[in-house]
């Protein structure tokens, strides 16, 4: 099964109740790949620091906790596993560039997990003016 997917963000919901994950987050760039998901009927995935790989319909908490380079080989065989109960196939990771501050951890573990999970991987990394570059 072929997912769209993308990083967490900092800026969430302060509910205290479990929110789904499309509507904890609050950056428009999860706005518009929510979108998007519906409008190709692909689902999506969030990768969380915290949680790993989640569905954008997923409740989760209200949480502060991204993702640092140290903690991406502890993280990655929980993103292996979720993969594999997705039983994804191909994923299409939509990203800032991979040298935007805060963001080489969550290309390292999706391009870790994903290699191990024999899961093809397409990158569709937007550059400064909001022009998708694919990779």
């Amino acid at each position: 099964m072929e997912f769209l997917c993308t990083i967490c963000c900092a800026e969430k919901r302060p509910d205290e109740e479990a929110l789904p994950a499309r509507e904890r987050y609050l950056s428009p760039r999860i706005a518009q790949i929510v979108a998007e998901s519906e409008e190709s009927d692909r689902p999506l995935l969030i990768l969380s620091g915290k949680f790993g790989l989640i569905s954008a319909e997923e409740p989760i908490p209200s949480y502060d906790e991204p993702l640092e380079a140290a903690r991406v080989s502890a993280v990655e065989p929980l993103v292996v596993k979720q993969l594999r109960e997705h039983k994804a196939t191909r994923l299409m990771f939509v990203a800032r560039p991979r040298t935007t501050p805060g963001w080489r951890p969550y290309f390292d573990l999706i391009d870790g997990a994903c290699k191990t999970a024999g899961v093809a991987l397409l990158h569709v990394v937007y550059n400064q003016t909001g022009e998708p570059m694919v990779s």
